[in-house]
């Protein structure tokens, strides 16, 4: 659910538009791909809370050497391998063609040391508001780092504010008031009571409260959790609340320009909420059916690194589909080099990264 849409919105600009009868579809599941990173952020959230709360002293005195361990030895090699492949694409291929330049180009002055020093510091978001004019446009491999690095300043001192808040109910209200916040950073930009000129929608502000929101959703599972277990009917209805939002606000009218750019990350992150809270409770879930459609989202996080470079290799071939066709053969594609990367390159090199810093 997170990863298809923006899969879809990167995928359009290197396809002619379908036909009259399926444009309308094509245009609904790909116009709001950014949704998708909303629901990324919520799901991270969750995920990060609970990996925290598996430590032998729990989530409120967390060990600061293996969560620091953990982040690093899971993000950076295959970020560091990201860089240096959308480098090397953009040495050979330069601006040969208009593929290569809407996935690779570097900025006007590729060892702008602004643009590199906020990918490898993870302050690209903030860069990319500040000075994406100077830099002349960059290629989609470089722009998707902007959500690593929402996550990254989220998480830096996460470990931190654990500890100092101590317990569920300062941890809720805390981050409460990261959601009230978020709304609030939108709701200004919306009314235009920041500086103009200034594209302040990437700033993390953004999107802390989508990540908040998930580590509200982990509090109240783990509290709630055997109650909803044995309330199926309860379960179902939380479910049908949170799928039914999903829908409603992914398929309404989204333009950037309108308040539904306001609320609508906070609202595709309740539907989420609500369909995970009850979901996560139903057996219904827990069938192998579902298994195969796990896969994308299994391998999300070489999926939204590596997509790019898919999407160049293909673009050619994808081009003469049927736009469905396009997209299935697409995902499939790009799933499948993720899984050999998670397999082969990720979990080994993050095994041998804890063993090296003892954790």
């Amino acid at each position: 659910m997170a990863i298809l849409p923006v899969l879809a919105l990167h995928l359009k600009p290197l396809l002619p538009l379908p036909p009259p009868a399926y444009r309308w579809a094509w245009d609904h599941i790909q116009r709001n791909g950014t949704y998708g990173v909303c629901l990324f952020f919520l799901i991270s959230g969750f995920l990060i809370t609970r990996i925290i709360d598996s430590m032998p002293k729990g989530l409120f005195e967390p060990s600061w050497k293996k969560f620091y361990v953990r982040r690093t030895g899971r993000i950076l090699p295959l970020f560091l391998l990201v860089a240096l492949l959308g480098s090397m694409f953009f040495a050979v291929l330069g601006t040969s063609s208009e593929a290569s330049v809407f996935c690779f180009k570097l900025p006007a002055n590729p060892w702008d040391a602004v643009f590199w020093g906020s990918i490898f510091l993870f302050v690209f978001n903030w860069a990319k508001t500040f000075a994406m004019g100077t830099w002349q446009g960059i290629g989609l491999h470089w722009v998707v780092f902007w959500s690593l690095a929402v996550e990254e300043q989220f998480y830096v001192f996460y470990p931190w504010l654990l500890r100092w808040l101590g317990n569920d109910k300062k941890l809720i209200r805390f981050m409460g008031f990261v959601i009230f916040a978020g709304l609030a950073w939108r709701w200004f930009l919306f009314a235009g009571l920041f500086p103009r000129g200034l594209d302040l929608k990437w700033g993390s502000f953004s999107f802390f409260d989508q990540i908040a929101l998930g580590v509200i959703l982990y509090v109240l599972q783990k509290r709630l959790g055997p109650y909803l277990s044995k309330a199926k009917r309860t379960s179902f209805a939380l479910t049908a609340v949170g799928l039914s939002t999903l829908a409603a606000v992914y398929w309404g009218t989204y333009s950037e320009e309108e308040l539904d750019w306001v609320l609508g990350p906070i609202l595709m992150a309740l539907g989420l909420f609500f369909f995970l809270l009850g979901g996560l409770n139903l057996s219904f879930f827990e069938s192998k059916f579902w298994a195969i459609f796990a896969y994308p989202g299994k391998y999300s996080y070489g999926n939204y690194l590596l997509h790019v470079s898919v999407l160049y290799l293909l673009h050619t071939y994808l081009a003469g589909l049927n736009v469905f066709a396009a997209f299935a053969i697409f995902v499939t594609a790009s799933t499948l080099v993720s899984a050999f990367s998670f397999h082969l390159f990720e979990v080994p090199v993050n095994r041998w990264a804890r063993s090296l810093m003892g954790a």
